[in-house]
């Protein structure tokens, strides 16, 4: 929090929210009496993005922040999401490229958590009360991957 409140950083946040805002209001502005089917694609973007963002993370240890869920999926929409099925792997190992994530995944002895899918779907049911979510593992000590120069 140190690092995100400092002068340069808050300076950076800034500028890069105005120019976020800028380039949203010249496409509102470019798509003209279109601009519904623009507000359209950015709601379902965001809905779509924060609803599978969170499927690596429901159901899993609050105590663990290392813990991800790795997902299996097949190859072709596993190279379409960059490999983020492989989620828990990332956790471990955020250096790694999004192309190494599967051969870290063999390296480690990966195992899965679950279908993409099925897990995806599985978030519908709603929100899970801390203490029915399961315990944490010891936490995970960083493993540098030998993938990582």
């Amino acid at each position: 929090m140190q690092n995100w409140l400092g002068v340069e950083s808050l300076r950076e946040i800034r500028r890069d929210g105005a120019l976020t805002i800028s380039c949203l209001a010249l496409a509102f502005y470019c798509y003209g009496s279109y601009w519904p089917l623009l507000l359209g694609a950015l709601a379902a973007r965001g809905l779509l993005i924060s609803f599978l963002d969170n499927v690596y993370h429901y159901e899993t240890p609050v105590s663990d922040v290392f813990f991800a869920k790795n997902l299996s999926l097949a190859k072709p929409l596993a190279g379409l999401l960059l490999n983020f099925n492989l989620h828990g792997i990332h956790h471990i190992n955020p250096a790694i490229s999004w192309i190494d994530l599967p051969k870290a995944f063999d390296a480690q002895a990966g195992k899965y958590h679950g279908n993409y899918f099925a897990t995806a779907l599985r978030q519908l049911r709603g929100p899970i009360a801390l203490q029915e979510l399961p315990h944490g593992a010891p936490v995970l000590r960083m493993r540098p991957s030998p993938l990582i120069h």
